[in-house]
């Protein structure tokens, strides 16, 4: 299997849409009938993420960015997916996803560096004074394992939906010498 580094990071375009289409990223691919009569999956937030990046319009606005790994052929491996976040004051990554067959590899990990890498060059480029902020589900531990390790933590509990919001805060520094976080 190749590992994460050997895949192409390009920023989604028009041309990559039918392979988006194609992108399963949850295992089983879709939701079953359970016994009662309700539509089940045992990870609803990798359906979520599955049809949020399948359904997208390609090319996006500017306040949005997907970067998407490309295989040998040509296929979707990963995908991260960057925006600002609705008062426009905060960096968010809306998603990030590895393809099913793909996972346990560093394609996540690697996803959220080139994330955290583009947002904060933008943070530079615009000086902008913002954290990077995402949503996790409490229940996708992987996920938690993976932002954890690149340095975010859990701010708090979104609302009944299961999300808690998780971030990395920058240290902003202080005209008194003090330190800043989040500033």
């Amino acid at each position: 299997m190749p590992k994460a580094e050997s895949y192409s990071w390009v920023d989604a375009a028009p041309e990559h849409v039918t392979a988006l289409q194609h992108f399963i990223c949850a295992d089983p691919p879709k939701a079953a009938y359970g016994g009662s009569r309700e539509k089940y999956h045992p990870r609803p937030w990798e359906l979520e993420v599955q049809s949020g990046l399948r359904d997208l319009r390609l090319p996006l606005p500017d306040s949005e960015r997907l970067v998407i790994a490309l295989d040998s052929a040509h296929e979707v491996a990963g995908a991260v997916r960057l925006s600002f976040d609705v008062t426009g004051e905060q960096m968010m990554i809306l998603a990030i996803a590895t393809r099913h067959d793909l996972q346990r590899q560093g394609i996540a990990t690697r996803a959220l560096e080139i994330a955290v890498d583009i947002i904060e060059r933008t943070r530079v480029a615009y000086e902008l004074n913002c954290d990077i902020w995402a949503k996790i589900h409490r229940e996708n531990l992987r996920s938690q394992k993976v932002f954890a390790a690149a340095g975010f933590e859990w701010i708090e509990s979104v609302d009944e939906s299961g999300l808690d919001y998780w971030a990395k805060l920058f240290v902003a520094p202080d005209p008194l010498g003090r330190k800043v976080a989040g500033v």
